[in-house]
């Protein structure tokens, strides 16, 4: 009788390799299919919202803006139109705001320059006059303004006052040295001409000629006389030389 030895079979197969399948390769298809979809949805998206930004911009652009009186509050508000969404709203009030926020820069440099240069004169070289009347006129304005443009009038409106009072004072300055020197002109003027009737009644003298040179370039130095009229004084006393020169 022969015995036979029954034994088991194992087939080893590589560690880590996957069959591919017909479902595997389907799923990354649609996998693919889905990335590439969802790619192009933000492509979409971002182009839509530059075409909405392109759109509330050139709308506010071309929106008339109505400017008002001042005292009125400068700008009478536009809203979005309808139908318009977030975006194109956005980007309309932005503009609008831009293009607001000049015309009122503009019409206060306006207001306060009429007020400086008004007919009567008081408030051209008077810093204080000019402070007073300016704080009241830019008050004025931010009560009048609509509630979205008030802290904007009132800090404009404080940079234009600084740069007024700095205009006012130079005015100030300039205007004392126009009375400075035309009171040292006067009084100059006066001797120059006293030194020419001595030249003709007493004859051509050098040392009273070189005196009232130096009296008249030290007077113009000490009072800060402008150079035209120091160079105009001395001409007058060149003039009134040579008038006793042929006189005599």
């Amino acid at each position: 009788m022969t015995i036979r030895v029954l034994q088991n079979r194992t087939t080893v197969r590589p560690v880590g390799v996957v069959k591919s399948t017909k479902i595997s390769a389907e799923a990354e298809l649609y996998s693919s299919i889905a990335k590439l979809g969802t790619k192009y949805m933000g492509i979409a998206y971002q182009r839509g919202v530059q075409e909405a930004k392109q759109a509330g911009g050139e709308e506010a652009l071309n929106t008339k803006l109505t400017v008002l009186d001042p005292k009125d509050g400068f700008i009478k508000k536009v809203d979005s139109p309808d139908g318009f969404g977030r975006i194109a709203t956005d980007a309309f009030n932005t503009v609008m705001r831009t293009r607001s926020e000049k015309a009122i820069t503009t019409q206060m440099k306006k207001a306060l320059a009429e007020l400086m240069y008004s007919e009567d004169g008081k408030f051209y070289a008077d810093p204080i006059a000019y402070q007073n009347a300016a704080v009241s006129k830019i008050a004025g304005y931010v009560e009048a303004t609509p509630d979205e443009f008030k802290a904007y009038v009132q800090d404009e409106g404080s940079k234009l006052l600084s740069a007024g009072m700095t205009q006012v004072t130079a005015n100030q300055f300039s205007e004392r040295m126009d009375r400075i020197d035309l009171e040292g002109k006067q009084v100059l003027g006066d001797t120059i001409s006293e030194y020419g009737n001595d030249l003709i009644e007493n004859g051509w003298n050098q040392s009273k000629y070189d005196k009232l040179r130096n009296t008249i370039v030290a007077e113009a130095k000490a009072k800060s006389l402008k150079y035209s009229t120091e160079q105009g004084l001395l001409n007058l006393l060149n003039i009134k030389t040579m008038q006793s020169v042929i006189s005599n």
